[in-house]
């Protein structure tokens, strides 16, 4: 079994998550498209081991521990494409691994063409153009991460100084750096590293935390443009999350430019392109549980235009 292979055809569907799971005697290999677990393609335990120990090793992950949780990240070529995997092991009681690959590439084509709405793009431009926090929400494999690389290389002629953990997305015209909290290499210390080169955007690869919430807020609060991400239900549901995280309701108002709540969305043409829904304190995003009514008369014009089926806009109806 060949992992350049396996993620050849995960590519082909478009599949966001490879998993690796342990199933009775022998490990099943499903893929995560869209939400829907799809295939149960059998791996002997021998071969599912080689492979995830392959996997471990390349991404320099401690190939002794079989139990505890392990993260780790690394790079493929396939078709002469990079393609950038982020590595998750766990073990269960009887000492077999389960392993998850998140799948992430570029999305292919223009700008435009990878978005269903041109006016969203322009919202989101306006609200990069303002400075301060601009927060991507929504569920694992909603795009999180690539369609906040794709609004920052439009700065990609200033200086862009990105802090994540791990790294996801290599981008050589921007400062990369990762947090390793056990080198002291925190969210934090690495701001105010990063402070001295003078960048013009941030981006900060997920807010998690109180330490990293107050890191992205006041990068945004003295002036830089923040770019990070935050699993949120809803954009509406935004301020409450960051309440949560320990903000104040004063320092979100004045920091906290647009909130895009996103989705992958199926189209008839057997794409995925992302359709947005926003909040920024203006009245828009009404329901903090659920998506906007915006939201779904974009779906409803979606279909309109026959680039989705009604049956794909009944199932992202509440997001």
């Amino acid at each position: 079994m060949d992992i350049d292979e396996i993620v050849r055809e995960a590519l082909q569907q478009q599949a966001t998550d490879i998993y690796l799971t342990p199933v009775g005697n022998e490990y099943g290999l499903r893929f995560n498209v869209c939400g829907r677990i799809v295939g149960q393609q059998s791996v002997g335990l021998a071969d599912a081991r080689r492979l995830i120990n392959l996997l471990k090793y390349r991404a320099n992950m401690a190939l002794g521990e079989r139990r505890r949780p392990q993260l780790g990240a690394l790079t493929l070529r396939v078709g002469g494409e990079p393609v950038f995997c982020r590595l998750s092991t766990v073990g269960d009681f009887r000492d077999r691994e389960t392993l998850v690959i998140r799948v992430i590439t570029r999305l292919r084509g223009e700008l435009e063409s990878r978005y269903f709405l041109p006016h969203q793009l322009i919202r989101i431009r306006q609200a990069c153009r303002q400075r301060g926090l601009v927060l991507f929400a929504g569920p694992m494999g909603a795009g999180k991460t690539s369609a906040m690389y794709d609004f920052a290389r439009e700065f990609a002629t200033r200086q862009v100084f990105c802090i994540e953990d791990p790294v996801e997305i290599y981008e050589p015209r921007f400062v990369q750096v990762q947090v390793n909290e056990a080198a002291g290499m925190t969210y934090a210390q690495l701001l105010k590293l990063a402070l001295r080169h003078h960048p013009e955007v941030f981006i900060i690869g997920e807010i998690r935390d109180e330490e990293t919430a107050r890191v992205a807020l006041n990068a945004a609060l003295s002036g830089h443009l923040v770019l990070s991400t935050l699993h949120v239900r809803s954009a509406a549901g935004t301020p409450a999350r960051l309440r949560n995280l320990g903000l104040r309701d004063a320092d979100i108002m004045l920091a906290l430019r647009l909130a895009c709540y996103q989705r992958l969305i199926p189209t008839t043409t057997h794409q995925l392109k992302i359709l947005f829904d926003f909040y920024d304190g203006a009245g828009e995003g009404e329901h903090h549980e659920n998506v906007s009514a915006k939201w779904q008369a974009e779906l409803a014009h979606c279909v309109t235009k026959k680039w989705i089926s009604p049956e794909v806009a009944a199932e992202f109806r509440y997001g």
